[in-house]
């Protein structure tokens, strides 16, 4: 039979979580993390979502519903774009059609995926594994 911990060795250890981390979490309880700090965060955190839905709705008013309904298609058509196993993927033409081409921001500057063409095989090994041939 075990004995009884003592009140102060469980109040410890009920706040001392290992598998919380700080460093992402801060030292913030469940209860006021749940509560938003600021209105404008959520707002903010969906920014581009709600300029989207915003165009989308001016363009239905003024154009009428295929308008949106064209650009929605083009985006989702540009995303689906396929490219050879060897090259890297660069979503070109969808950040064309979002206006995105010529935003230039910290993603953009430290990207690694550039580095990534020095790993990959010559391209026609690389073809060839891709339909397995090889």
């Amino acid at each position: 039979m075990a004995l009884p911990s003592s009140k102060s060795e469980s109040s410890s250890s009920r706040l001392v979580n290992p598998e919380r981390n700080l460093m992402l979490s801060g030292f913030e309880s469940n209860a006021q993390s749940k509560i938003s700090k600021h209105p404008l965060l959520k707002s903010e955190a969906n920014f581009a979502q709600n300029e989207e839905r915003a165009c989308y709705s001016i363009l239905a008013s003024t154009q009428g519903i295929q308008a949106p309904l064209k650009f929605m298609m083009e985006r989702k058509a540009a995303s689906q774009v396929g490219h050879l196993p060897f090259l890297p993927k660069s979503n070109a033409m969808l950040e064309t059609l979002t206006g995105n081409d010529w935003n230039f921001g910290p993603e953009d500057m430290f990207n690694d995926s550039m580095s990534d063409r020095e790993l990959m095989g010559p391209p026609h090994l690389v073809m060839e594994r891709h339909l397995d041939i090889l």
